[in-house]
């Protein structure tokens, strides 16, 4: 799996109204990108980029869809929001969406950190 940066949820939310929604498609970039290369990192990015920029609602339901598969992939438990997730974003309030598709890629980020303590640890209790 390809680099996915933990990112401060509140500092996000932030930065995207204080600079009047331009961070925020920063933000949407890189959700799409992260989601998408979670679940497979020799995708091609540009359609759920484009959908997630130009279509929010949308990328958004297809970005929670990637992250559903890439916890499968690693044994994560995740439930599939994807559905919420459209609703309240056609309702008007994508940044909703935004926040709990980075808390989820937040809690990838932790859950394979614990399992690389884990192995590297289990690997050192072999050689002694």
């Amino acid at each position: 799996m390809q680099e996915i940066k933990k990112r401060d949820i509140v500092l996000n939310v932030i930065l995207s109204i204080v600079t009047f929604g331009i961070y925020g498609i920063y933000w949407a970039y890189t959700l799409a990108t992260e989601s998408s290369r979670a679940d497979d990192e020799n995708e091609s990015t540009v359609v759920i980029v484009l959908l997630m920029l130009l279509v929010p609602f949308v990328g958004v339901y297809f970005c929670e869809k990637k992250l559903v598969s890439a916890c499968e992939k690693i044994g994560m438990k995740h439930e599939d929001m994807s559905l919420i997730l459209l609703l309240i974003s056609i309702l008007g309030f994508p940044i909703v969406g935004f926040i709990i598709l980075q808390d989820t890629l937040n809690k990838i980020v932790d859950f394979n950190n614990e399992n690389i303590k884990v192995e590297t640890s289990s690997e050192s209790d072999s050689q002694e």
